[in-house]
């Protein structure tokens, strides 16, 4: 979020210098700050023409996910959706949970298991060795980067005989309370939408007001973001209440997920261990 308002700050402060220095008699605008610009000309008595928005606006850190490797001796990179890469991921999780039977069954859920959050196979192999050595199971839920996603890491997965948990468990039976909690939360949040002179006054550059440029697209980042964490929140509250899991291992408290987890965990009184680096 950082990064993101800092990019428009950026361009906003740009543009606002460069028209105050250069006091044009006329601006064509073609930027994702149009409507920033005609308000800068309304004030300053400039005439502005706006065309299409030709700059795309600012995204979030995560709303593109880069994807690395080699082919033989040949790097490839390219880059997907978010929504895009959960669809591969959870396609490749079924796949691989059908020939293999990664997955916890419901009466390993029951048994005393260790959750280990987000974490690489292939960094933390002989952590994940060790722990499967205890009486206790071991599960990985990665919410982002698959568990598995080459030999090597499928073969610490399978040595260590530990289980890949899926956050979709439970989603076909909790589908409607889902639905109705997301529904109750947008009527919420669209009536705060409709405080447009408070969101006016909180995002100025120099008593210039950029928000109409930005508040069709903050809203739509808002509300998705808003509805992945419902979701996420009572997918993992279902899982705590049916699962016996007395302690979560995690290397970063970092990112939205990792919140998550831990807002769940204090509330289910499960211990949290957090690695240090």
């Amino acid at each position: 979020l950082i990064q993101y308002f800092g990019n428009i700050f950026k361009e906003a402060m740009i543009l606002t210098r460069i028209i105050e220095k250069e006091k044009p008699n006329k601006i064509i605008s073609s930027t994702f700050l149009n409507k920033f610009v005609e308000k800068l000309g309304k004030t300053m008595d400039i005439e502005v023409v706006t065309i299409f928005d030709s700059v795309q606006i600012p995204q979030l850190y995560h709303d593109e996910i880069n994807i690395k490797f080699n082919f033989g001796k040949i790097p490839i990179s390219f880059t997907i959706s978010p929504n895009s890469f959960n669809f591969i991921k959870k396609l490749t999780e079924k796949l691989i949970n059908f020939f293999f039977h990664f997955k916890p069954s419901i009466s390993t859920l029951k048994t005393k298991s260790i959750l280990l959050l987000n974490f690489n196979p292939l960094q933390y192999d002989k952590l994940i060795d060790e722990l499967s050595n205890t009486e206790k199971n071991v599960f990985l839920l990665n919410l982002r980067r698959p568990a598995i996603w080459n030999w090597a890491s499928f073969k610490i997965i399978k040595n260590s005989k530990s289980h890949i948990l899926p956050l979709s468990l439970f989603e076909k039976e909790l589908t409607s309370k889902i639905s109705s909690e997301i529904n109750s939360f947008n009527e919420n949040l669209s009536n705060m939408w409709k405080f447009n002179d408070i969101f006016e006054k909180c995002f100025v550059i120099d008593d210039y007001s950029f928000w109409s440029s930005i508040k069709q697209d903050f809203i739509a980042i808002c509300e998705s973001r808003f509805n992945e964490s419902i979701k996420r929140l009572i997918l993992l509250d279902h899982l705590f209440l049916k699962s016996n899991i007395s302690v979560i291992l995690m290397w970063a408290e970092t990112g939205q997920e990792e919140k998550e987890i831990l807002f769940m965990s204090k509330k289910h009184n499960i211990e949290t261990l957090v690695l240090q680096h």
